[in-house]
């Protein structure tokens, strides 16, 4: 087996410390800064030892008969109508095949010339050409008729020979589409070019044939179900959505709703974000920041927010599929299920849900230039997510914009990022993952307005540097080294617009420069790197659910949240897109937090602090820690009213706090009586605090719960209709206002809440 980065990793550090007494490196490690550290680990053999895995490009390379081979797979599948599996044989004949190396856009392309005129030729693409044409029939076959389009355009392009077949498979597609007009024009143009096609006399009789039922169709259409329809159109899902995200990416967290939610999704989300701050409508205007010396960077409520608000949406500034069979399920740009890939020309690895994803990860700031051939290195090295994103953020990153960012931060007050006078500034900010090492809430209230803050944002992540034990800082350095020396393999990674830089002309403290900044970079992941999830549900099985690890993301505004093991807001993943949203009331002023993790309902508090402590360096100080909360298993479904004066507990019989014995409860024949008598307190003659009417407020819960119970019905088998998650939203406010926490209801409830954004979030990319 070829060794791993994990293996690599032990093997330096063993013989590292064989040497670190002589040399002293434990002091190194303890006292120096990033920069010394890493100066100290170049300079001595270590990197010399490094054996990367030696796979080749055999796993890589685009191979015309592996393509023919899969090919033939889905052919067999096909035929036995085992149209799944017939539909990833396809997939795999589409990548494997060799590709043109400049490709050219589908845009520039006149398919509606019949026949058409490929600029390949019939012979140089042909294994692509057969892969895309047979993928385009199971496509037909499966109803997935946008998709079918365009792999008809694609086998069209490459050169496929029988075009009058993909041609009538054209027409199907745009009447199965409702398109009955352009259908009819086509079929009408097709029967009197039917001799450009040199078919036999049978061929041309059977065309002729199919070409009149197919006139007949449009001429007498049936009505197109709207909900086919939208199902089958790919344009208004997954193709559309990632244009959007694609013309808006670097920096991607300016996508806002409008932009990047389609057609129903786009209402109903739309309505739970009612006003957005800045051009970028991604950004709720109730949400803004602050700073404290106790908090750091912090968000915080302009105005009372209600539970289930959208509060903001960004798309990652960095992202990284996972390095396994993920890469060929999933775009490795956007990161959503790539159903039907468009494969990287060049390699046989990463796939994409586009041609606009595809050409902007080849783009400045894509990152697949520099990483294309090496990709089988990395899945040989598996790296880990620190590791891996790291990987990611440097390749996207290039020598010539980093070497700018460093010319930049020489020049500036701050000094360098891991220096002395940084770096417990830092300190100062551990329960924060913060944006800035400055106290600067202007250029941060901007970032929320605009958006982008290119490297430096990533460079000042919070980190807790200072905080690192050395075995900590040991793994990121020697990490770094190892990576290191694989950018000193990747030619792209030093190419700049204007020429090539080999990194051996380089100078040593270019290197070294490097090498800290990559493990500053290792470590800052570490502390606030979001994992990517995609909700897989059950056709078959109403109701059951699925979370799936698809890859990781660092996200610019999502960085300035602060953890609570009681969380107030929450996150659904679409791909590489956050929708950030509130889980319970927010009050004007109050932080807004989400969890890193580790929530009271599911952690015990010991499994908390230690966790947190470990990852993020803090220790959490949230109410469900201040009072060790129960999980959610001890808690009961029956639950007391909360005192309006004094939080404790309301009896249910007397309506009186257990606590201060305020009384909460009106009776019959005074209730009655000050109907419509504002500001009266015959109800409470013997307190000067006017409390709520616990009768009332009970009969408020239950009606509430009653219509919550329908619609987590709903939502447990997969609804994400308006109507169910505002049944869920009144219910956590009515909560909210008088029940005293923590309750399993509430709990309950913020669950149903999650599941119905995730499900919303992901109902654009559903197959």
């Amino acid at each position: 087996m070829p060794p791993t980065l994990k293996s690599i990793n032990k093997k330096l550090k063993e013989n590292l410390i064989l040497n670190a007494e002589r040399d002293n490196f434990a002091s190194i490690l303890e006292n120096s800064s990033f920069t010394d550290i890493f100066r100290y680990l170049w300079a001595s053999n270590l990197k010399d030892q490094i054996e990367l895995p030696n796979v080749g490009l055999s796993t890589n390379k685009k191979d015309a008969r592996l393509s023919d081979a899969f090919r033939n797979q889905g052919n067999r599948l096909y035929r036995d109508q085992k149209l799944v599996k017939a539909l990833e044989a396809y997939n795999y004949a589409v990548i494997s095949a060799p590709h043109p190396e400049t490709y050219l856009p589908e845009t520039s392309q006149d398919f509606t010339e019949i026949p058409f005129i490929s600029k390949y030729g019939n012979d140089e693409y042909s294994h692509l050409s057969f892969a895309y044409a047979n993928r385009s029939a199971l496509l037909y076959e499966m109803k997935k008729f946008t998709e079918a389009l365009k792999d008809i355009n694609a086998a069209l392009m490459y050169g496929y020979g029988k075009q009058h077949k993909l041609c009538e498979r054209r027409i199907k597609c745009l009447i199965g589409l409702g398109k009955f007009n352009e259908a009819h024009a086509i079929a009408n143009l097709l029967y009197e070019k039917i001799d450009n096609f040199s078919l036999d006399s049978k061929e041309a009789k059977d065309f002729k044939s199919g070409l009149r039922k197919l006139v007949a169709k449009c001429n007498t259409p049936k009505k197109v179900d709207d909900t086919e329809a939208h199902t089958n159109d790919i344009s208004t899902t997954t193709g559309k959505v990632c244009t959007d995200i694609t013309n808006n990416r670097r920096p991607l967290c300016n996508i806002g709703i409008k932009s990047i939610i389609e057609d129903q999704t786009d209402d109903a989300l739309s309505a739970l974000m009612p006003s957005t701050r800045g051009d970028r409508g991604s950004v709720n205007s109730c949400v803004s920041v602050q700073f404290s010396a106790a908090k750091g960077r912090h968000l915080v409520a302009r105005r009372d927010i209600p539970p289930g608000e959208v509060l903001m949406v960004e798309a990652s500034h960095v992202s990284l599929v996972r390095l396994n069979s993920n890469l060929r399920s999933y775009c490795s740009y956007c990161l959503v299920s790539a159903h039907v890939p468009t494969p990287c020309p060049t390699c046989s690895l990463a796939v994409y849900c586009s041609l606009a994803c595809r050409d902007a990860a080849a783009g400045a700031k894509g990152g697949h230039p520099a990483e294309c051939s090496l990709l089988p290195m990395l899945v040989a090295l598996q790296p880990d997510l620190d590791a891996g994103l790291a990987f990611r953020t440097f390749t996207a990153l290039g020598w010539e914009n980093f070497s700018k960012y460093v010319k930049e931060i020489k020049f500036s007050k701050s000094g360098p990022l891991d220096s002395p006078a940084n770096a417990s500034k830092d300190s100062k900010d551990n329960t924060n993952k913060g944006v800035l090492g400055q106290n600067d809430t202007d250029s941060l209230e901007k970032l929320l307005d605009v958006g982008e803050m290119d490297c430096r944002f990533l460079f000042s992540l919070e980190g807790n540097l200072t905080a690192r034990r050395r075995e900590e800082k040991l793994d990121a350095a020697v990490a770094a080294l190892i990576l290191l020396k694989i950018f000193q393999n990747c030619s792209e990674f030093w190419r700049t617009k204007e020429n090539y830089i080999d990194p051996v002309s380089l100078e040593v403290e270019d290197l070294v420069t490097l090498g800290s900044h990559i493990m500053t970079i290792y470590l800052k992941v570490q502390c606030n790197a979001h994992c990517i999830k995609e909700l897989k549900m059950n056709n078959e099985s109403q109701g059951e659910q699925q979370y799936f690890d698809v890859g990781y993301g660092l996200y610019q505004k999502l960085s300035l949240l602060n953890h609570s093991c009681n969380a107030n807001a929450h996150q659904s993943s679409t791909g590489i897109r956050k929708i950030l949203y509130s889980i319970s009331s927010i009050k004007k002023g109050e932080e807004i937090t989400m969890s890193y993790g580790e929530r009271f309902a599911s952690h015990t508090k010991e499994n908390r602090i230690k966790s947190l402590a470990e990852t993020y360096h803090f220790k959490c100080s949230c109410i469900a820690c201040v009072h060790n909360w129960p999980l959610f298993k001890d808690l009961a479904m029956k639950f007391s009213l909360r005192c309006c004066k004094c939080s404790g507990a309301v009896e249910p019989a007397s309506g009186r706090c257990r606590m201060c014995n305020l009384g909460h409860k009106v009776s019959s024949g005074n209730k009655k009586k000050n109907q419509g008598k504002k500001g009266k307190k015959n109800s409470h003659k013997d307190q000067s605090l006017i409390a709520y009417d616990a009768t009332s407020a009970n009969e408020e819960i239950a009606h509430a719960w009653k219509l919550y119970n329908e619609a987590h019905k709903n939502i447990a088998n997969g609804s994400s209709s308006l109507q169910d998650i505002e049944k869920v939203r009144n219910l956590l406010s009515s909560l909210d206002k008088y029940a005293l926490m923590p309750n399993k209801p509430y709990i309950e409830a913020q669950e149903t809440c999650m599941k119905w954004f995730d499900t919303r979030s992901n109902e654009t990319y559903c197959w």
